[in-house]
């Protein structure tokens, strides 16, 4: 096979992917607006309008956490020096364009 070829079956493959995914997101959202029209129980209604929000991302939840560390270690560092030491940190994150969680 050539480079050529590869890119093409590639090519192939990620349309019939976005066919697949269509048809699925197609059919679900079919059949929540049929529930959400003709259920039985307001319950059932309302939990598919929900669910319809929800794919049309009208619905969006917002958290925000305050996380206070009382470290030894880091007790031994100015304030200066850890702002320093995150913004080094912040510089590596961004040129590597990727996040990396360490173990504690």
């Amino acid at each position: 096979m050539t480079f050529v070829d590869v890119q093409s079956e590639i090519a192939a493959l990620e349309i019939a992917q976005v066919e697949v995914d269509q048809v699925n997101r197609e059919f679900v959202i079919k059949g929540l607006r049929e529930l959400a029209l003709n259920a039985k129980t307001e319950s059932n209604k309302v939990r598919s309008y929900e669910l319809l929000g929800k794919t049309l991302r009208m619905f969006v939840e917002v958290s925000e956490s305050i996380v206070i560390h009382d470290s030894p270690v880091l007790r031994e560092f100015t304030q200066v020096q850890l702002e320093l030491m995150l913004t080094s940190i912040q510089r590596q994150v961004a040129s590597e364009g990727e996040v990396r969680v360490l173990d504690s």
